[in-house]
């Protein structure tokens, strides 16, 4: 196996591994964050909103992003959970 098809290899593993750990608060907070403040910078920089408004908007949007993305998480962990359970392959 080429160079190439070694890193595949690994960063597949390493992506599989991400998956099987349980969603956290915390992780779901930093996405939500991060999404938050990308929205709140569009709002401004593409509908000519003051930074005030955009700021505002932004915290509503994390309010809903923060549990949105942690009960996404959890749902594609149960859901790989069970798959593993009846032996089936993970998909990646």
């Amino acid at each position: 196996m080429g160079v190439r098809g070694e890193a595949r290899r690994q960063a597949r593993e390493r992506r599989g591994t991400r998956f099987d750990k349980p969603p956290t608060w915390r992780g779901a907070l930093n996405r939500a964050a991060l999404m938050a403040g990308i929205f709140g910078v569009l709002v401004v920089l593409a509908f000519g909103r003051s930074p005030a408004e955009g700021a505002m908007l932004a915290a509503f949007m994390l309010l809903l992003y923060i549990p949105m993305s942690y009960y996404t998480d959890r749902f594609i962990y149960n859901r790989r959970r069970a798959r593993a359970a009846t032996g089936k392959p993970p998909r990646s």
